[in-house]
């Protein structure tokens, strides 16, 4: 019984050390799991990313197969050693990329619960706003506005866009903040995808969240120290810089162009349901900010918005995600909200009370 007492203690002791050292650059632990004889290596510089390996395309997108590069670096799981990437121009201003494993064991958002767009039948391949490019070896893609092909594009993997590594914890304290490599990373509980973003753009929503730098979240410049916008829902109504009721994986980039001095905006969702960390973060020294994508599930599903304007994103955001139900009139009156009413008779005393306090009222929840 001690030594099997000891035995679990070892293993929890394990666990717990694998989770405090996850992101940590310098760490030489590994996790083993028993149940598949799999190690994991809980870090990511030595996973090889994929290779393109056939391209078929049509009137609307392409389909394209991945294999793993190298060996598997099974840094927080299993490696998928073949994926499929599914690009679809939607519309004039939407562009559709979704990268999944090839055998679909992942979860995806089924439509019976966010419906989507239905396929296009008209082809926009030649038209759209938005053109979607990529390298094969190692498969890197980045989106650029067909307006103006040479601008810096609104998102962009390729690792020569991104500031070499390794790169110790970016906010002070934080060993999640460090940045091993950046490359495709899709295992079966753990994916990442980076994007270079222009120095210090002004990047708006990854909500829910009551952040400490107002509507304009901190991206790491001009004294900020970054953000990790977690996905994950809790039933907490006002904290600081962290997950709250909802989740919600856009974020609209504002920019301004010196030469042309004139702005435009786009949107960008990760249609996800899983657990998520989103980073916007800007290393010392690095020519550019980055967004990096956390996931301990499903797959890489997302959508571009072209605009121009913030308006516009916004639109075609909810041309996409789908509008609001249409509310009760009663809803748009006088609404009392407030937990803490234990039953029936309560809740009926305080709407008695209010009538006869004259207090207009038309809705009540708790």
């Amino acid at each position: 019984m001690l030594l099997l007492r000891w035995g679990l203690f070892l293993i929890f002791f394990s666990v717990v050390l694998a989770e405090r050292s996850i992101y940590s650059t310098h760490d030489p632990r590994h996790s083993h799991d028993l149940e598949t004889d799999t190690t994991y290596s809980l870090n990511v510089s030595s996973c090889p990313g994929y290779t393109v390996t056939s391209v078929d395309e049509s009137n609307t997108g392409l389909i394209a197969k991945l294999d793993i590069a190298g060996a598997a670096c099974n840094a927080f799981g299993r490696d998928y050693t073949n994926l499929t990437v599914e690009v679809v121009y939607e519309s004039q201003n939407r562009l559709h990329v979704h990268i999944y494993d090839t055998e679909n064991s992942q979860f995806t958002i089924p439509e019976t619960v966010i419906s989507r767009p239905p396929k296009p039948s008209d082809s926009f391949t030649d038209s759209s706003d938005l053109v979607f490019n990529y390298d094969s070896s190692p498969f890197a893609f980045w989106i650029t506005r067909r307006s103006d092909p040479a601008a810096v594009p609104l998102f962009d993997t390729r690792l020569s866009s991104l500031p070499p590594t390794p790169i110790p914890p970016v906010m002070e304290g934080d060993p999640s903040t460090a940045l091993d490599g950046f490359p495709l990373v899709f295992e079966d509980q753990y994916l990442q995808l980076t994007s270079s973003l222009p120095l210090g753009t002004n990047i708006y929503g990854l909500g829910e969240a009551v952040s400490s730098s107002g509507f304009r979240r901190d991206v790491g410049t001009n004294g900020g120290i970054g953000t990790i916008q977690t996905m994950w829902n809790r039933d907490d109504p006002d904290p600081v810089d962290e997950n709250m009721y909802g989740s919600h994986p856009i974020y609209l980039e504002h920019r301004y162009n010196e030469t042309t001095q004139k702005s435009q905006s786009h949107g960008v969702i990760l249609l996800s349901s899983a657990g998520s960390d989103i980073l916007l973060l800007t290393p010392p020294s690095s020519p550019v900010s980055l967004v990096q994508y956390r996931l301990i599930g499903g797959t890489l599903d997302f959508y571009f918005f072209s605009g121009p304007t913030s308006q516009q994103v916004i639109e075609q955001y909810g041309v996409m995600i789908g509008l609001p139900t249409w509310q009760p009139m009663f809803g748009f009156g006088f609404h009392l909200c407030r937990w803490g009413f234990p039953n029936l008779t309560v809740t009926r005393d305080q709407v008695i009370r209010m009538r006869e306090a004259n207090i207009p009222l038309e809705g009540k929840s708790y």
